[in-house]
């Protein structure tokens, strides 16, 4: 008997016994996906750590700036970015449980207030309506009342009035929200780092499992290969269906006993079945000793 060969369901005709092609580029791909998002993971991380002192800075020079009366006429050492006039517009006081908040309206605007570079062009000063960064220092309410813009590093000449020369005490310092909008987008890239190093372990880890070879088992002597009908084979050690099993009952056929046939003896001479003398037999019946063989 032939056995039927063992298949390899990860073999294709005329791969020569090679498992699949396919596996190669998802392994590839996979490492194609996590060298890129280490090297976003890395750029963002740099990016956030030079980013750290500026975003920082803001609120450091929120607290240690002193504040200032009006008129300021004086040179300040000032950084790029955006930076914010602000006006003592309120005090804070509590009684108890209760807070009680008192508000003015600010006296410095965009007439009133000159931001000279060393180079002797003007900065942009801009009205600060819509704005909503305060400062806070002990009793005292600082207002956001106007912006600046700083093109350059450099010591700036900073003049600073109120439309009707009333005296207000004033802070020039960076803008709360500065350096926020690169920090996102450091926080950004480190998320999208994140998610391409997942996928490319993923893929990676597909394509690897593709290109380990797995074959089938070869069959158990005597038992039906899965899938795989044996056409004009018989089943070896079980019963083919026709053919009776000699000395072996079927299950749920009742087995019927027969008593053996009678063998009858060969013609001759034998003792009389009448008790007297000899009779003849001839195969069918008994003839007496006067008739013989024959006789009637």
């Amino acid at each position: 008997m032939t056995d039927a060969p063992t298949v390899d369901p990860f073999l294709r005709p005329g791969d020569g016994g090679r498992p699949p092609r396919g596996g190669r580029w998802l392994w590839i791909t996979g490492a194609v996906l996590v060298v890129i998002s280490l090297i976003v993971g890395a750029v963002s991380l740099v990016h956030l750590g030079n980013l750290g002192s500026g975003v920082g800075r803001p609120f450091l020079d929120a607290i240690t700036t002193p504040s200032r009366l009006t008129p300021v006429d004086e040179q300040m050492p000032l950084k790029a970015g955006t930076y914010v006039v602000f006006e003592l517009t309120g005090h804070v006081r509590k009684n108890g449980p209760i807070t009680l908040t008192t508000r003015d309206a600010p006296l410095v605007t965009t007439n009133t207030v000159t931001v000279q570079a060393p180079d002797g062009t003007r900065c942009a000063v801009t009205g600060g309506r819509g704005m909503s960064q305060t400062i806070t220092r002990g009793p005292d309410l600082y207002t956001g009342v106007l912006q600046v813009q700083i093109p350059a590093d450099g010591a700036y000449h900073v003049q600073l009035d109120t439309r009707d020369h009333a005296v207000r005490s004033v802070i020039l310092a960076p803008s709360l929200t500065s350096g926020l909008g690169e920090a996102a987008s450091g926080a950004l890239g480190l998320g999208l780092a994140g998610l391409l190093l997942a996928a490319g372990l993923v893929v990676l880890l597909i394509g690897l499992l593709r290109r380990r070879p797995s074959r089938v088992a070869a069959p158990s002597p005597g038992h039906p290969q899965t899938g795989y009908p044996q056409t004009g084979y018989p089943q070896t050690g079980y019963p083919q269906t026709g053919y009776p099993q000699t000395g072996y009952p079927h299950a749920g056929y009742q087995q019927t006993s027969h008593p053996a046939p009678v063998t009858a003896p060969p013609p001759g001479w034998y003792p009389s079945p009448w008790g007297q003398g000899h009779a003849y037999w001839d195969g069918a019946r008994w003839h007496t000793s006067a008739s013989g063989p024959g006789g009637s």
